[in-house]
């Protein structure tokens, strides 16, 4: 339960990062301050189902919205070079999540960055062979 209120709670401020962001980003400073705290909050929330990816989602959303123009006023985004920079960080926030979001998927519980599905521990059959090895170097003795 707590968890889930976190999420809500984190897709609650990415909205309000991307936002801050959108609104900021026509001046050349704004836009790297954006940047500079979307990629430092993206890189310091946990790798978990509840941090990132509900703050990715309240952050592209926020972008979605804002891309859209409404009757009578425009688009807030213009496009130019600060646009496409703010486009290409929405990018780059998708990205991170949905990396994160398959290595958390197809990585099995307890399993470190380097493990594979189908390594044992103390299984030397299974280790991968250092650069340059050839294959007989990584026989069993005999």
């Amino acid at each position: 339960m707590l968890r889930v209120l976190a999420a809500a709670l984190l897709a609650a401020v990415g909205a309000a990062t991307a936002t801050a962001v959108v609104l900021v980003h026509p001046l050349w400073w704004g836009l790297l301050l954006g940047a500079a705290a979307t990629l430092a909050t993206a890189w310091a929330l946990p790798r978990s189902w509840w941090a990132r990816p509900p703050w990715a989602l309240g952050w592209v959303v926020v972008l979605g919205v804002v891309l859209q123009s409404s009757p009578g006023s425009g688009y807030l985004v213009a496009q130019d070079v600060a646009g496409y920079l703010l486009l290409g960080l929405g990018l780059v926030v998708v990205v991170v999540v949905v990396s994160d979001v398959t290595t958390l998927v197809l990585r099995p519980r307890g399993a470190g960055p380097d493990d594979r599905p189908g390594d044992q521990p103390g299984d030397r059959t299974c280790a991968r062979p250092p650069a340059g090895a050839a294959a007989d170097d990584l026989a069993p003795p005999a």
